[in-house]
């Protein structure tokens, strides 16, 4: 009878064995696909880390651009503010020659039929200017640049 109980505790003892066997792989697999999963969320936060670096050097980039872009029409603006001024200083001009040329006889009229054109000239050359800034006025950037 002692064997008979010896034999029920072996294979209680087998039976327990097995059952943390099982338990230790299942735990090993879980171990594993935690290692997995970990590894992959590192990689997934390394690719978004690098992907933020690139953004911020895009936008760094872009900025230094823009800053550039601003430069330019700065100048632009000053280049026509000097075409106007000469536009208005022009118009003054041919204003004073037109009253000269009434002064003179009637072969100086002709020359007043030549201011008026020159007038009419500068009254365009100042039309244009307007136009041109309402063509920079319209101006927008379009990015050359490809974000994912």
């Amino acid at each position: 009878e002692q064997g008979r109980g010896f034999a029920v505790v072996a294979d209680e003892v087998r039976m327990l064995a097995q059952r943390t066997r099982e338990s230790t792989e299942q735990i090993r697999q879980t171990i594993d696909t935690w290692q997995k999963e970990t590894q992959e969320v590192v990689s997934t936060v390394t690719h978004a880390n690098t992907r933020a670096d690139e953004s911020i050097e895009l936008v760094n980039h872009s900025s230094e651009e823009l800053k550039q872009v601003a430069a330019r029409m700065d100048q632009i603006t000053e280049v026509n503010e000097q075409v106007a001024s000469g536009a208005r200083e022009q118009e003054q001009t041919s204003e004073s020659v037109s009253n000269n040329v009434h002064r003179l006889s009637e072969g100086a009229q002709s020359a007043t039929g030549r201011a008026a054109r020159i007038a009419k000239a500068s009254a365009e050359l100042t039309d244009q200017s307007g136009k041109l800034f309402e063509v920079i006025g319209r101006f927008q950037l379009e990015p050359d640049i490809e974000v994912w």
